[in-house]
């Protein structure tokens, strides 16, 4: 079946943080919709300035400086990089009436700015006063596709999840060290760690993302934080992070405390419906 879409045609995007992993899926999965390239500009900070990244099979894009661009005829951006650069690209994509699709997690606090999984809380995109929508990370997007019919039909009162998340997560040189330190050690010689705070071939960290004062990390504090602006700020929750050996994807446990007794196969069948 064909993704593309045609009501896309003519709008034109900006991707921040395109070189990042996120910001490449971001450059395919616009190919795969049908927009064109000449459509679409690829911004990275000045380390990256002149490299490419792909955009669909036949397509490379060459990355342009984020600081100095001028945002002038841009209608979407999609924000893929650092957190730090977040404001500054918010401001420059209002000055010019563009709308933002944050997806560090910056504005995910702001009253003013909501965080759409569209197929839970999509009706949330009727109004923007900032012109901003906070993309969830994505376990947030996983938990709140589980939990939203278990909600509406039982009333969630408490979630407790253990998540299992690929080092993609710490970004591509954490990818390129676990796939540095398999081979190392395959080899019988000692393992060196740059970009993860310990050993991760062969391993599992108990965490994903920086440590707060408050004991958890940024990741887990965001991810209850999301949660409840989805789905219900009432539902007690807690997340627990652990990084995996894996180059992709996440993994979850997740134990739900609901107002009213349900059996798991109603619970399967709301939430496969």
């Amino acid at each position: 079946m064909s993704t593309k879409n045609t009501s896309f045609s003519k709008t034109k995007f900006v991707v921040t943080g395109a070189n990042s992993v996120l910001g490449r899926d971001i450059l395919n999965i616009l190919a795969e919709s049908g927009v064109i390239h000449q459509n679409v500009t690829a911004l990275e900070n000045s380390a990256a300035i002149g490299d490419t990244a792909s955009f669909g099979e036949e397509v490379s894009l060459t990355l342009h400086n984020m600081e100095g661009y001028d945002f002038k005829g841009t209608q979407i951006v999609l924000h893929a990089g650092e957190a730090r650069d977040s404001a500054a690209i918010a401001k420059k994509a209002a000055a010019v009436g563009a709308y933002m699709i944050d997806g560090s997690g910056v504005f995910a606090f702001d009253p003013d700015v909501p965080v759409v999984v569209p197929e839970v809380n999509g009706d949330a995109l009727q109004k923007l006063p900032k012109k901003i929508i906070a993309n969830p990370n994505s376990i947030s997007i996983f938990l709140a596709l589980a939990l939203k019919p278990l909600h509406d039909h039982a009333g969630i009162i408490r979630v407790v999840a253990s998540t299992y998340q690929a080092v993609s997560h710490w970004g591509r040189p954490a990818q390129e060290e676990l796939f540095s330190q398999t081979k190392t050690l395959f080899m019988a010689q000692t393992a060196k760690h740059e970009h993860m705070p310990k050993q991760i071939a062969f391993n599992c960290y108990p965490m994903v993302g920086h440590e707060r004062e408050d004991g958890h990390t940024d990741v887990e504090f965001q991810t209850m934080g999301m949660i409840k602006k989805i789905l219900d700020s009432k539902i007690k929750i807690a997340i627990n992070t652990v990084t995996v050996p894996c180059f992709v994807g996440d993994g979850l446990m997740v134990n739900v405390e609901c107002r009213d007794e349900i059996t798991p196969i109603k619970a399967a069948m709301w939430m496969t419906a």
